[in-house]
C-alpha cells in the first residue's frame, strides 16, 4: 500500500473498538444474513470520508481493477474464529488491515458503490453442500459483462471450479 493510502486511512480511523457484526442461525440462514449485512455495511460506508478519499486516488480507465488490486494488496486474509461468523464494516476492515472473504468483498463492493459501479456478492458452496466462500461480481461497462473479483485469491477474473451451488445478491 502506498503512503497516500496509508495517510488517508490513518487520518480517518474512528476512535474506539472496531465494530464487527456477528451473524448466527442455521448454515443457510447465516450465509443469507451475512450477505444482507455485507450489503448494508457496503452501502453505509460508501459515503464515508475515508472511502471517498480512497476512490479519488483511482485514476486509470479500469477503476474496478484498481479497487480490486487495492483491496487484495491492503487487506491480509484472516479467518473468523472457529464457530463464529461476523462481518467487519469496510472502514474498520481498512483500519485493521485484515479480514476474511466477506470482509474483503464488503470493502471491495463499498469502493465500487462509491464510484457508482454495479456490483454483486456471490456466495458459493464447493467441495461440500454448505456455503463456504463469498466474493464479488463487478460489472465492467467496457466489455458489457459481469466479472469475477475475488480478492482472497488475488486473481482478477478467475472463479473457483467445482461450484455445487451459489447465491447472488446485488448491492
Amino acid at each position: 500500500m502506498n503512503n497516500k493510502f496509508k495517510k488517508i486511512i490513518a487520518d480517518n480511523v474512528e476512535p474506539g473498538t472496531f465494530k464487527k457484526q456477528i451473524v448466527s442461525g442455521t448454515p443457510d440462514q447465516i450465509i443469507e444474513r451475512t450477505l444482507f449485512k455485507m450489503q448494508e455495511l457496503a452501502l453505509r460506508d460508501k459515503d464515508s470520508k475515508m472511502i471517498q478519499q480512497i476512490v479519488k486516488q483511482f485514476k486509470s480507465c479500469c477503476k474496478v481493477k484498481e479497487a480490486f488490486n487495492f483491496v487484495s494488496s491492503t487487506i491480509e486474509y484472516v479467518s473468523d474464529p472457529p464457530g463464529m461468523e461476523y462481518v467487519r464494516a469496510p472502514i474498520h476492515c481498512l483500519a485493521e488491515k485484515k479480514g476474511d472473504c466477506d470482509d474483503m468483498s464488503t470493502l471491495f463492493a463499498c469502493l465500487l458503490k462509491a464510484m457508482d459501479i454495479p456490483v454483486a456478492f456471490k456466495a458459493i458452496a464447493w467441495r461440500r453442500y454448505e456455503f463456504t466462500h463469498v466474493y464479488c461480481l463487478a460489472y465492467m461497462k467496457q466489455i458489457n459483462k459481469w466479472v469475477v473479483a475475488d480478492p482472497v485469491i488475488k486473481i482478477f477474473g478467475k472463479e473457483k471450479g467445482g461450484i455445487i451451488r451459489d447465491m447472488v445478491l446485488k448491492v
